[in-house]
C-alpha cells in the first residue's frame, strides 16, 4: 500500500483551504501551489502531492457534473416518461455511483476511515433504492398482467351475453 499523502494528515479545514487553492489556480501551476501552501503554514507538501490531490478533485467534479446532468435529464423526462423509465434511469445512476466507488477503492484514493464508512452507507442506501425500484416494477407488471387477464374475461363474458340476447330475441320473433 502506498504511503499516505501529507495532505491526509492535515486537519479538515486545512485540506479545504488547499482544495480551494487548487481550484482557484485552475488545477495548474503546482509549483506555485506548493509555495502558496508553505506560505499558509502547511510545510512538507510537495508539488506531486498537490497534483495528485488536484486529479482527485477534478475527477470528483467531473463525476458530480455527470451525475447532475443525468439527474437533470431524469427530471426533464419524468413528466413524459412512465415510472419504469424513471426507475431504470435511477438504477443506472446508482450503478454508475457504485462503479465510481469501486474505481476509487481500487486506486487507493480513499484513505480516510470515516469517508470509507460514509461511502459504504451510501452503497447500502443505493442498493436498497435499486431493490425497491425493482420490486415496485415487478409489482406493477404483475398488477398490469392481472388487469389484462381480467379484461379478457369480461370481454368473453360480454360476447357471450350478446350472443344469448340475440338468440333469445331472435327466438321471440
Amino acid at each position: 500500500m502506498p504511503a499516505a499523502s501529507p495532505l491526509a494528515d492535515l486537519p479538515a479545514q486545512a485540506r479545504e483551504e488547499i482544495d480551494a487553492l487548487i481550484e482557484r489556480h485552475g488545477f495548474r501551476d503546482y509549483d506555485g501551489l506548493a509555495a502558496a501552501a508553505e506560505a499558509m503554514g502547511h510545510e512538507g507538501i510537495s508539488r506531486s502531492a498537490l497534483a495528485r490531490r488536484g486529479r482527485k478533485l477534478r475527477a470528483m467534479q467531473d463525476r458530480l457534473a455527470r451525475s447532475t446532468r443525468l439527474a437533470q435529464a431524469i427530471a426533464q423526462t419524468a413528466a413524459d416518461a412512465g415510472p419504469d423509465r424513471m426507475a431504470d434511469a435511477l438504477v443506472v445512476l446508482g450503478q454508475e455511483r457504485l462503479f465510481d466507488l469501486l474505481q476509487a477503492l481500487e486506486a487507493d484514493e480513499i484513505d480516510d476511515p470515516e469517508t470509507l464508512a460514509g461511502l459504504m452507507r451510501a452503497v447500502a442506501q443505493t442498493a436498497d433504492l435499486m431493490e425497491r425500484a425493482r420490486g415496485r416494477r415487478a409489482k406493477r407488471e404483475a398488477d398490469e398482467k392481472k388487469a389484462r387477464k381480467g379484461r379478457r374475461r369480461r370481454k368473453v363474458g360480454q360476447t357471450a351475453r350478446e350472443a344469448i340476447r340475440k338468440a333469445v330475441e331472435g327466438g321471440a320473433d
